[in-house]
């Protein structure tokens, strides 16, 4: 199998299958050919090296076959199948990994070797594999518990799997008049669907009378950043967001979710954890335990993350008075990129509509493939690392080493996005802007005057951004923690979500200050407006391997910050090869054959904390 886009829903099907009976014909043999009663223990090369061998390649070909195609599909068919698909490939490989059998040989390969004679990615790969089997259950000798946690082990895939679907199939539509887009780009408003008001007043949604047609807004990312950033109406920003949050939890995805907790949470006890925070982070993370997470949110928080968000939110408050609603005690959460963009406009002299034209899409794509080129080649630091700027596949060519599957091994979840976040520091250097940027008509490039107010706006609504990250990242580890007495339930999962963002703000949540004005109304009526909204029913990170790590964004940031200052403290700046080298050498290509810390331990040297990273470090270079 190569790479496919045009696959049917029954191809999806058939190829998913083959994928999962290779693997466990792959294991099946490997069980078969070594008995507990042998004399000669099993060596890993017939048995360790080949079940990863195999697993390499499924890896490989389930990201062709659900991950594109779940979300990019026009096919709703397709989409489905390939998110049903993603599915069964994460359950096939939990089954790989709760193996009592599969165990029983890996155990009896490890007992058998000289370890002083293995190499050291031999060694570290066989540790690894054993530990995370232990963690999904192949340590369970007694049989009512291995049926029990297999049990559970289906009902968490199958709920992810709703999860994820309800979220892919129900887009949102929201009917506005041109009026009601007012501040939007023309050329957006004009390539929006148009529906007749005969339409929308046979079906009943027409409330009141307007123009003889409406334009289409979905839910859809592109549609919602016009929107927010752009529109002057207060109303519009208002009822889309709130379109946006409610989607899915139409579909009942809170609901899903508690009960998606609560067999997490069940599965973790019947493996001895406290609770699933605990099975997760003991896994391939650098902070262990939730005590860690929680000391490092903290840090964040106080050491400049509130106090910034604080001066942002005063600033717009300022700026609100003539572009909010008169008698609008306060900004609303549906206000701030709007009021974000006018301070940028107004203070930092940076026109930002005007500046895309300078990036447009094929250019960049050109650049990002003879980056890559470049890259693979090992050039300069300067052309190299706009690889990571422009796309997410460093991921895959960095972060993976051989015998690092992508479910469910690879490097340490917190290190995951440190190559990708350092190198975006380049992405803000005027020079490296001044060779890529050309207007996409002219070929003229913008003035560095131009390119230095873009990168002054870089640390603009940054405070706001952290301070929601680090919300989202205490909400993530509270759900993954204790359960409330009673269990986890839709009501709670609201209450949880609005505190945590009233505790890292300042400000109450967009839900509680909706509830507190009402409903907002428009021409034609909003798609299940009598529900209230909740962006954790469409949080797809909860299903996507960052339960209980979603902070790692967040400590991937601060120790790429911390790996950034030295070349800040470089007479050569971003230009320094030698520094740049050293990335290559000790923190990309050991990929996940090299402990985290190991690797950013010698690369920073005495800079390096092993505890919590230097958030204060990571202040510094973003804030000052």
């Amino acid at each position: 199998m190569g790479m496919q886009y045009g696959l049917t829903a029954k191809q999806i099907e058939q190829q998913c299958q083959q994928l999962i009976s290779a693997m466990t014909t792959t294991s099946d043999e490997i069980v078969k050919k070594w008995s507990p009663a042998s004399e000669n223990p099993p060596d890993l090369d017939s048995t360790l090296i080949k079940w990863h061998q195999k697993h390499d390649w499924a890896a490989t070909m389930q990201s062709q076959l659900t991950i594109f195609l779940m979300v990019g599909s026009p096919d709703p068919a397709v989409r489905a199948a390939a998110s049903a698909a993603q599915s069964a490939l994460k359950l096939a490989w939990e089954k790989q990994y709760t193996n009592p059998a599969l165990y029983k040989v890996f155990k009896a390969a490890a007992a058998g070797c000289s370890r002083p004679d293995l190499p050291v990615q031999t060694a570290r790969l066989l540790d690894h594999t054993l530990k995370r089997m232990e963690q999904r259950g192949s340590g369970i000798t007694d049989p009512a518990a291995q049926a029990e946690f297999a049990e559970l082990s289906e009902r968490i895939a199958s709920l992810q799997s709703r999860f994820v679907n309800n979220i892919n199939e129900n887009a949102a539509k929201v009917y506005f008049s041109r009026e009601e887009l007012e501040g939007c780009p023309a050329d957006f408003i004009d390539a929006l669907e148009r529906v007749p008001a005969a339409d929308l007043q046979a079906t009943g949604d027409l409330l009141t009378p307007g123009p003889e047609h409406f334009f289409v807004v979905t839910t859809s990312p592109p549609h919602v950043h016009v929107v927010l950033e752009q529109c002057q109406v207060a109303s519009t920003r208002r009822r889309l967001s709130a379109a946006r949050d409610r989607r899915a939890v139409r579909a009942g995805n809170l609901d899903i979710l508690a009960e998606l907790l609560t067999a997490r949470h069940a599965a973790a006890r019947l493996l001895g954890f406290d609770t699933h925070a605990d099975r997760r982070l003991q896994g391939d993370t650098i902070a262990q335990q939730p005590a860690t997470v929680g000391a490092f949110l903290r840090e964040a928080q106080e050491s400049g993350v509130r106090a910034e968000c604080d001066r942002e939110l005063a600033a717009l408050r300022d700026l609100a008075p003539g572009l909010v609603p008169a008698g609008q005690e306060d900004i609303r959460w549906w206000d701030v990129a709007f009021l974000q963009r006018i301070w940028r406009e107004r203070n930092m002299n940076v026109d930002e509509e005007a500046l895309r034209a300078y990036f447009p899409v094929s250019q960049v794509r050109d650049l990002i493939f003879a980056v890559r080129a470049a890259l693979v080649a090992a050039v300069a630091v300067q052309t190299w690392v706009l690889h990571a700027v422009f796309s997410e596949s460093e991921h895959s060519l960095f972060s993976w080493a051989w015998s690092a599957a992508a479910y469910p091994a690879g490097v340490e979840h917190e290190f995951l996005e440190v190559p990708s976040q350092l190198f975006e520091n380049w992405a803000w250097s005027v020079d490296v802007l001044l060779r890529a940027a050309r207007h996409y008509r002219t070929g003229e490039a913008p003035s560095r005057e131009t390119l230095e107010a873009l990168v002054r706006t870089r640390t603009a609504g940054l405070g706001v951004r952290y301070a929601r990250q680090i919300a989202l990242s205490r909400v993530d580890m509270d759900m993954h923690g204790e359960p409330p007495a009673g269990g986890w339930t839709a009501d709670r999962l609201r209450a949880l979500y609005d505190q945590a963002v009233l505790d890292a703000t300042g400000m109450a949540s967009a839900y509680v200050q909706a509830e507190a004005e009402g409903q907002a109304i428009g021409h034609v009526r909003d798609p299940d407006a009598d529900i209230r909204p909740c962006m954790l029913g469409s949080w797809f990170h909860m299903v996507q391997g960052y339960d209980a790590g979603y902070y790692g964004y967040l400590w991937a940031d601060v120790l790429a910050q911390v790996c950034y200052s030295l070349f800040k403290q470089s007479p050569d700046q971003l230009n320094d090869r030698k520094q740049g080298q050293r990335v290559r050498r000790m923190l990309l290509e050991p990929g996940a054959t090299t402990d985290a810390s190991d690797m950013l331990s010698e690369f920073l040297g005495s800079n390096y904390q092993s505890d919590i990273p230097s958030v204060r470090c990571f202040i510094r270079n973003i804030f000052y």
